[in-house]
C-alpha cells in the first residue's frame, strides 16, 4: 500500500518555522531557525537536482541546537527522502539517527515539498518574517522540471 506523503509549513514567527512531514503511517516535526542555513534555498536546489539526477545536496536545517539533514536518493528505481537528526551542529557520527523515512517515486517526494513551497511563496509578508529572501528562481526552475516530469 503507498503512503499518502504530505510536507506543511506552519506559520513564520520570529525566524523560526514549523515543518511537518506526515505519511499514513507517521509524523516528523520540528521548528527550524532561519539561521545558520538557507534551508528553503538548499532544499529547492536540492529537490531540482533530485528531480533530475536522483541525488541530491543535502539540505540542512538548524533547530537549536539539535541539527536535522534531509536525504533524497534512488536505488533500484525507488526514491528515498530520509531525515537524519544531530543532538548538535557539530554533526558528530555516533550522535545522529534517522528519525523520519519516506519511499517512493522521485515525483510522489518532491511535489509534495514543491506544494508546501508553493503556500510559503504566497503567504504575505513571509520574507519579513523568514528574514531571508525566497528562492523565486530555484522554484521557476523547479515548476518548469515538474511540469516536463509529468508530461512525458
Amino acid at each position: 500500500m503507498s503512503e499518502n506523503f504530505r510536507v506543511r509549513f506552519g506559520d513564520i514567527n520570529h525566524g523560526w518555522m514549523p515543518v511537518n512531514l506526515i505519511t499514513n503511517e507517521q509524523k516528523f516535526s520540528f521548528i527550524a531557525s532561519y539561521i545558520p542555513y538557507d534551508s528553503l534555498a538548499e532544499l529547492v536546489e536540492a529537490l531540482s537536482l533530485f528531480l533530475q539526477l536522483g541525488y541530491s545536496k543535502i539540505v540542512r536545517w538548524n533547530a537549536e541546537p539539535i541539527d536535522y539533514e534531509f536525504l533524497f536518493s534512488e536505488s533500484n528505481e525507488q526514491a528515498m527522502l530520509r531525515v537524519i537528526e544531530y543532538t548538535n551542529q557539530l554533526r558528530v557520527k555516533n550522535a545522529k539517527e534517522v528519525v523520519f523515512t519516506f519511499s517512493g517515486s522521485r515525483i510522489s517526494l518532491v511535489i509534495p515539498f514543491w506544494r508546501a513551497l508553493r503556500d510559503i511563496e504566497t503567504r504575505h509578508g513571509f520574507e519579513q518574517k523568514w528574514q531571508r529572501p525566497f528562492p523565486k528562481q530555484g522554484m521557476q526552475l523547479l515548476k518548469e522540471q515538474i511540469h516536463r516530469q509529468q508530461h512525458c
